[in-house]
């Protein structure tokens, strides 16, 4: 299960912390990037509320959501090198990205660091089926993600230049049917790469019988730079896996994801 070392800090103490990493950005720049994790905290935070969430609970997730910020920041840190120069061995769409973030403060660049800092906090601290529904915010109801017996996974498959990593597994009743759920997110091999969305619309979930649910996965709206998703297929007691399916380039690629040991309800 994930580490809560960041239940007891406040958002104020994570920011600074993961800044604090942060020493190749201006003044100015490392103000942008507080302000875009301070603003992606509170989205957070909002949208566990309208899910129905008690304001302690639903800051006490969104913290505990957010990753370790010492690794964050380390690892938001190696996407801002010391001039453009350095990065010139570095693919043209990751070689863009940093060029237009450390030498122009513009709007949309602000932007572009909080969709690279939300997919590089993907590698590090995956996101639950809560935070993907979260997310959600162009629904005009609320997703509610499936609630039963949950697992952590850690299974990661490459789609072209992307990695699908498939984070929780879920299994319990959803509108009267036995529903295993699985989170997953799909982001660039190269932190601030951009995600193929055909990656995604590729990828369908059922169970050992071949069997799909027609609302079958759903995502929260993409940045770009990473997908989050959530996965539903139907299945009965006795099964022990769901089976992720994708075509890509010609080719059929099959991912077992295994249900919870624990029982099913």
């Amino acid at each position: 299960m994930k580490d809560d070392f960041t239940t007891a800090m406040d958002r104020a103490e994570y920011c600074a912390q993961v800044l604090s990493h942060l020493r190749r950005l201006s003044r100015r720049e490392r103000e942008a990037v507080r302000t875009e994790l301070e603003e992606h905290i509170e989205d957070h935070v909002r949208a566990l509320l309208d899910l129905g969430y008690d304001p302690q609970l639903a800051e006490q997730r969104t913290m505990a959501a957010m990753g370790d910020p010492a690794e964050v920041g380390r690892e938001m840190e190696k996407q801002y090198p010391r001039g453009w120069r350095i990065v010139a061995g570095v693919s043209l769409v990751l070689c863009v990205f940093v060029m237009f973030t450390v030498l122009s403060n513009a709007k949309y660049n602000v932007r572009m660091m909080g969709y690279a800092w939300e997919s590089i906090v993907c590698r590090v601290s995956p996101p639950e089926p809560e935070e993907i529904a979260a997310g959600m915010s162009y629904r005009k109801e609320p997703y509610i993600p499936v609630s039963g017996v949950r697992e952590e996974v850690d299974i990661r498959r490459t789609i072209g230049n992307d990695v699908l990593r498939v984070c929780w597994i879920t299994v319990g009743e959803q509108d009267g049917q036995l529903t295993a759920e699985a989170a997953a997110c799909i982001y660039d091999k190269i932190p601030g790469g951009l995600v193929s969305y055909p990656s995604f619309n590729e990828i369908w979930p059922e169970n050992q019988r071949g069997e799909q649910m027609v609302l079958s996965r759903m995502a929260a709206v993409p940045n770009s730079m990473l997908f989050k998703a959530l996965l539903r297929a139907p299945v009965q007691p006795g099964d022990d896996h769901i089976t992720l399916r994708y075509a890509w380039l010609g080719e059929t690629v099959s991912i077992d994801v295994p249900l919870p040991k624990e029982d099913m309800p």
